[in-house]
């Protein structure tokens, strides 16, 4: 909002304006350079290599040969981005990737602060440009169109420093040597120039701790701290967040993570992009001693530094829980919304006719320990003579069971009667009825469904993808929707130790892991489907296919992707990871 305001007051302020000599030291944060006091803080580091290779890359000449870029390129829209572009290559004479690498590349930094006499927080952007020429060149070409729009905006020289203001004072620029300023108050901008001038001084970095990290000359980083308490008194609000919610899924998979958020006096982010890999780490200085016993129970954790869900050949994802269950079903109330509640009853009447006789919480959450597995495969079709015409994934719940002979025969129970229900379905699902086996493999006993006669056919309705299958591991119950992943988790299973559980202890809390280049495979696998989905959707045949082989070439080109929780006593710390071929 405060960058657009700006722009919006003179094209000369958004030129970038220097001040002072003052040199950096190597891996030094800007947050010494700008005043105290900020509520958010956001530096950027080292961009220029990554504005190289992402110019360079594959992946952005496959977005621009693109249908769907060709299409916006072609529109109005896309007209005046390519004139403007022109006119701003012609007037600086550099390429504006270029441009953008000597001007962005080396180091900048933006601070809001609260607001004075405005809706709209003040706030100073500070940037470190790469080299003296760049700073001459925008001096020497900015100079005419200052000159030009002299009614709207003022420029002295002040001793080598080039100041700049609109008329109406309501943005303030500087420049000079390769330090760039732009601010939304005259104070603002004088305070900024008085550190970059001092070697000491009460500054950002005084105020909101700012964690150094220090990088390799070839990564760029982006550092982010919010002071939410300070947001929160601007607001004039008790908490940021609310503590209950009206979605009992996000309360499940984000409830905790919501509520340290909202005990917690900060935050703090790290992006940091490497030549084929990225990292950003939030870090919440509170943990699971800082919220109510209820919340607590979405922050369990399981003892393990390694991965925690299973992984099988063909993998296409995964996510893992940790939660007390039967705790966080008892206390429910304390974090869904009164109107949701009595959803629960009726899923529990619903589950009444699987488990007759059985609470939840006392008689079938209780019988869980910490962590929950969800996982996701791309499966072949050894049960069928031919495939379905659209070929899902199979998938498969792994739980950890507290009591693993009476919890093996609770779930059991459960896997039986929903083949029943199942079977009385058949005929409206369009396929035969199951007959419950069973086989030995790799020493487990493994209970599925399997069909009288072979089902034939190229272009099998969907239902086929599924045959249901349930296994107990040690103390680990898998329930499958495919014989074949049932299979595979076995052999898994065998080859992994089973995890510590201690649910106040440090560990990790939440884990989703994704491999794009699978999920390529099975997108092709439905290649004719999407295809003629896109066609009916009133596509050309040629534009769908270049739409899809797009898609395509994005995913086989990204690595796997995580999205981790580690949870402490004292601090939540989120880590999302990937990178690209």
């Amino acid at each position: 909002m405060l960058l657009n305001h700006c722009w919006q007051r003179g094209v000369a302020l958004v030129c970038c304006l220097l001040i002072s000599a003052v040199e950096l030291s190597a891996g030094e944060s800007l947050a010494r350079r700008l005043p105290p006091g900020a509520l958010v803080s956001v530096e950027v580091n080292q961009t220029a290599p990554l504005l190289q290779r992402v110019r360079e890359s594959e992946t952005l000449q496959t977005i621009v040969d693109s249908e769907p870029y060709r299409k916006w390129a072609a529109s109005g829209d896309g007209r005046k981005v390519r004139g403007g572009r022109a006119i701003l290559e012609g007037q600086l004479g550099l390429n504006l990737w270029e441009a953008a690498e000597r001007i962005l590349g080396d180091q900048m930094m933006l601070a809001l602060y609260p607001p004075s006499g405005r809706p709209e927080p003040d706030g100073v952007l500070l940037i470190h440009l790469a080299d003296d020429e760049i700073s001459e060149l925008i001096r020497t070409k900015l100079q005419p169109w200052v000159e030009l729009a002299e009614e709207k905006v003022v420029a002295t020289d002040d001793n080598g420093t080039w100041l700049l203001q609109t008329a109406d004072q309501k943005a303030f620029a500087a420049l000079r040597n390769r330090w760039v300023v732009l601010a939304s108050t005259i104070e603002l901008r004088a305070a900024t120039l008085a550190l970059l001038e001092a070697e000491t001084g009460e500054s950002l970095a005084n105020g909101i701790p700012w964690k150094q990290t220090e990088i390799e000359s070839t990564d760029a980083q982006v550092s982010v701290i919010a002071d939410l308490a300070g947001i929160q008194t601007l607001l004039q609000r008790d908490r940021l967040l609310p503590a209950k919610t009206d979605n009992p899924l996000a309360s499940l998979l984000f409830g905790g993570l919501m509520e340290v958020g909202a005990q917690s006096p900060s935050v703090q982010g790290s992006l940091v992009v490497g030549e084929q890999d990225y990292s950003l780490d939030v870090t919440v200085p509170r943990g699971r001693s800082a919220v109510d016993s209820a919340h607590q129970t979405l922050l369990s954790t399981a003892v393990e530094s390694r991965a925690l869900t299973p992984e099988v050949p063909r993998y296409l994802g995964g996510l893992t829980l940790c939660r007390q269950w039967a705790e966080w079903y008892r206390q429910r109330d304390q974090l869904i919304e009164e109107h949701v509640l009595p959803e629960y009853d009726k899923f529990e009447t619903g589950l009444s006719t699987f488990l007759p006789g059985k609470d939840f919480a006392e008689d079938v959450l209780a019988l869980l320990n910490s962590p929950m597995s969800l996982i996701a495969a791309v499966q072949t079709y050894p049960h069928l003579d031919g495939k379905p015409g659209m070929q899902l994934p199979a998938f498969a719940l792994v739980l950890d069971l507290h009591d693993p002979q009476r919890g093996a025969d609770v779930f059991q129970l459960f896997f039986q009667t929903l083949g029943t229900i199942a079977n009385i379905e058949a005929g409206k699902d369009g396929r035969q009825p199951w007959v419950m086996s069973s086989e030995a493999h790799e020493g487990v006993q493994i209970n599925f469904a399997r069909y009288l006669d072979r089902p034939r056919g190229e272009e099998l309705p969907a239902v086929f993808n599924y045959q249901p299958a349930a296994a107990v591991v040690g103390r680990r119950f898998i329930a499958a929707t495919s014989l074949e992943l049932c299979r595979d988790l076995i052999v898994t299973l065998q080859q992994t130790p089973e995890l510590k559980i201690d649910d106040s202890a440090a560990g990790r809390n939440f884990e989703l892991t994704l491999e794009p280049a699978v999920g390529s495979q099975l997108l092709e696998l439905n290649r004719a489907l999407l295809t003629a989905k896109r066609v009916q959707a009133g596509k050309t045949l040629e534009q769908a296919t270049q739409e899809l082989d797009a898609l395509l070439q994005i995913l086989q080109s990204l690595t796997p992707m995580s999205l981790v929780t580690d949870v402490t006593p004292e601090q939540t710390v989120i880590r999302v990871s990937g990178g690209w071929k």
